[in-house]
């Protein structure tokens, strides 16, 4: 068979142009933190389906701990060495204090204010 130089330079062409969108290809999520419109409604869509409500200045607080939540997700799932795949959940507007009373060991059974 005969390849003309001409297909066989388009090849290429369409092969380095897929290495480079690959190479540069960002996630959907870190696609909506790239807008500040797209970040709040992600939010807004967050707190509904967490049955989540803030008021006032609370609400910003857990708007900047949504943000740096999402942007570690985001990180997270370019990393091309991890091969599971991270997203938003419960955790994503608590702060270090509260994330930490879900942590350790409880084999009371119990609540951890029932322990004693």
């Amino acid at each position: 068979a005969v390849v003309s130089t001409q297909s066989t330079g388009t090849m290429t062409m369409l092969y380095l142009l897929l290495l480079v969108a690959t190479a540069t290809a960002t996630s959907p999520l870190r696609s909506i933190l790239a807008s500040p419109t797209e970040t709040l409604k992600l939010y807004k869509d967050f707190k509904s389906a967490q049955h989540l409500t803030y008021a006032g200045s609370e609400d910003g607080l857990r708007f900047r701990l949504f943000q740096r939540s999402a942007r570690f997700v985001a990180d997270l799932n370019e990393r091309k060495d991890l091969t599971a795949t991270f997203g938003l959940n419960f955790f994503s507007t608590l702060t270090s204090a509260e994330r930490g009373t879900y942590l350790g060991l409880n084999v009371t059974g119990r609540a951890p204010h029932q322990v004693k």
